[in-house]
Formats: C-alpha cells, structure tokens, sequence
C-alpha cells in the first residue's frame, strides 16, 4: 500500500493502495473479501489476453477496475460511505446532486 494502515480509534483505515496486481489484491482481501476469487479469475484471464495481444491494455483496464473497487469499498476516515455521503453539508443542504439542481 502507499502508505502504511493508520489508526482511527478503534477502526483501521485502509490507505489507498499502489496500483499493482498484489497491492489490489491485498486491498480487495481486507475491505471486501469475498470478491477476491473475481479478482484472481480475471487476472489470469487478462494476463492471459496481454500476452496472446502483446498488450498492456487489458492489464492497464483491469488495475483500473480494481482501484475502483476498492476505493468504492474502502471505509473512508471518519466513518463509514453511506454516512459519510448522507451527512449534510456545512451549508444546510444535503450531499449529491446540489451542483445539478442550481441549473
């Protein structure tokens, strides 16, 4: 990972990890486990049409899917997603789509 797991009380944040195969794995095995056998079939499936194309697009699309993830699953410091994206803003109003509404 970029950085090591800090501390938050009792809750350990997970830092955003590199983006490398193993790094993702490491990630996706601690915020959501139970998709790692996705993640490990597809690898061998990318890897395997990397080197059938001579080509690191598919390896470049699958660590971009997998960031994604894991940043998706990732608990954020200070609580977890759907908290922290239903907490109100500064301001009064709710989080979202403010910016489409004053259009």
């Amino acid at each position: 990972m970029s950085a090591h797991a800090a501390e938050h009380g009792d809750e350990p944040t997970i830092e955003r990890p590199d983006r490398t195969i193993s790094a993702l794995g490491r990630a996706l095995a601690r915020v959501a486990p139970a998709k790692l056998p996705l993640l490990e079939a597809e690898r061998d499936e990318v890897l395997t049409l990397a080197a059938e194309t001579q080509s690191v697009g598919p390896v470049n699309g699958f660590l971009l899917r997998w960031a994604v993830t894991v940043e998706i699953e990732r608990p954020p410091p200070g609580g977890p997603p759907a908290a922290r994206s239903r907490a109100p803003r500064p301001d009064g109003h709710g989080r979202g789509n403010h910016a489409l509404r004053r259009a």
